[in-house]
């Protein structure tokens, strides 16, 4: 039986670094045959650690500087040097973002969204994820994307391709299983097959399950039993464990 997984993960890795792209979705999810698994074998550049995972800095703590205050709420979020304590989180985050600091916004969004340190609020989630966006910052783009499915998958699409042209996976894959399902929009196998690639090639685990799928069942693609082996293989060796059974009742079929 075919397992679909909408991936809600909220996550906290940072790339400020980014500019906005307003182009069509068609930009985006382009379908070019590509095998992801053949680029993914190739030497991937070491990603750089984003100041929310950095080690508790050993400098005096500066009631002023807000990216200070910003790393202070992040060591009670995560309880790295601390006792881990969502309210003081909040409470930081707060004060950073008063100084208008980017990434204080995010993470009050996050905890608006989880109801941690807050009563959940996901009105003030889209908010402070608003505020967060116009910094370019492009998970806010992914979780704007995340809270609009509830409501507006117009909305939601939008944000979803701005944060896939940042190079978010996750918004790559989110895509894929709107296109794929007809969740939202009309159902449309080639552009659900181009999004998994895409994300894929950032080796997400789950974009290559789906892939697997699709080449076993010929939705936008040609069946290619081997191919998808392949594709299941790869989603089993990143820890998606559900690709093992789809191998095997592949092999059986040999």
């Amino acid at each position: 039986k075919r397992k679909r997984v909408k991936r809600n993960k909220s996550e906290t890795d940072r790339n400020n670094n980014h500019n906005n792209d307003n182009d069509k979705i068609s930009d985006v999810i382009e379908h070019k045959q590509t095998n992801p698994i053949k680029v993914m074998n190739r030497k991937q550049p070491q990603k750089r650690s984003s100041s929310v995972t950095r080690e508790v800095s050993n400098k005096p703590f500066d009631q002023n500087d807000p990216a200070i205050i910003n790393r202070k709420g992040c060591h009670y979020l995560f309880g790295k040097g601390v006792e881990q304590d969502y309210t003081k989180a909040f409470m930081y985050f707060q004060k950073a973002a008063k100084q208008n600091y980017p990434d204080a916004f995010f993470q009050l969004g996050y905890l608006y969204e989880q109801g941690l340190g807050v009563k959940q609020n996901h009105s003030n989630a889209i908010k402070c994820y608003t505020k967060a966006a116009e910094y370019n910052i492009p998970k806010a783009f992914y979780q704007l994307g995340k809270l609009y499915c509830n409501n507006d998958y117009s909305k939601a699409i939008k944000c979803y391709k701005i944060a896939a042209k940042m190079g978010v996976p996750e918004a790559f894959y989110n895509l894929g299983w709107l296109y794929e399902t007809g969740e939202g929009v009309e159902r449309d196998y080639l552009k659900a097959v181009g999004c998994f690639q895409k994300a894929a090639l950032m080796n997400y685990p789950i974009a290559f399950y789906h892939l697997g799928y699709m080449h076993e069942n010929g939705e936008g693609v040609d069946k290619n039993r081997d191919l998808a082996i392949e594709y299941y293989q790869k989603a089993a060796d990143l820890g998606e464990n559900v690709a093992i059974t789809k191998i095997d009742e592949l092999k059986k079929k040999i």
